[in-house]
């Protein structure tokens, strides 16, 4: 697809702001939030036939969403608890091994407590409560079994009952909702020209991948070589 596409064009004009709610509730802040979806439409963007039934493409960014923000958590975990490890203080300047700076936005007592959770109970709390979706709706952004579902909502409620100062899960899942909506309802526009990043990204990634396989190809030569001639 080109960078105006019409038919990619209306559907980030026409879907992107509630996919961007989502992603604000993932991530936590609308940077991050923008970044998580601008990563996520390119998967759309390059299957252009999802864009057949918009409610499929959807799906698909909302997956992707998901994926994103859950490989993102476990990389903060990682690089955090690397980190503060003596082992590796030597190496606290590499990516991935510095302490993770704070967000970019100060923090309510809500988005602060869904912090501390495990990225897929977090997510399921987002999916279900923030988004309203069925169980099997999130299931399938989840990429897990529908009987998970209930199970990382009752988690992560469980969790959050004593940050939110909830006597019981179900004081704690009405708070929650309350408050996802007073989140979701912040974010009241996508940038312009989302579309034209998206498209500028997927290209750059593409540019990477190729140049990062190129680098590869010639290193598996130089060693095919060596041990030939060796």
């Amino acid at each position: 697809m080109t960078p105006g596409d019409p038919a990619f064009d209306a559907f980030v004009a026409e879907r992107s702001l509630p996919l961007l709610r989502t992603a604000y509730l993932l991530a936590g802040d609308r940077a991050g939030a923008l970044d998580l979806l601008q990563r996520s439409l390119v998967a759309v963007r390059r299957e252009p036939a999802l864009l057949a039934d918009p409610a499929r493409a959807v799906a698909v960014v909302r997956r992707e969403l998901v994926a994103g923000h859950t490989g993102w958590r476990r990389r903060i975990w990682l690089g955090d608890l690397l980190a503060g490890s003596p082992l590796m203080s030597s190496v606290s300047g590499l990516p991935g091994f510095a302490p993770q700076a704070g967000a970019g936005e100060p923090r309510d007592p809500t988005t602060a407590a869904l912090a501390l959770l495990p990225p897929p109970a977090r997510a399921a709390l987002v999916l279900r409560l923030g988004d309203g979706l069925s169980e099997a709706a999130t299931a399938e952004a989840l990429r897990r079994p529908v009987e998970d579902v209930a199970a990382l909502v009752g988690q992560g409620l469980g969790r959050l009952r004593g940050p939110l100062g909830a006597d019981d899960d179900r004081e704690s899942e009405e708070q929650l909702r309350r408050d996802l909506a007073v989140r979701g309802a912040q974010v009241t526009g996508v940038p312009d020209g989302l579309a034209a990043q998206v498209a500028d990204a997927d290209r750059s990634g593409r540019t990477h991948r190729t140049a990062l396989l190129a680098l590869v190809a010639v290193v598996l030569a130089v060693v095919v070589l060596v041990a030939v001639t060796v």
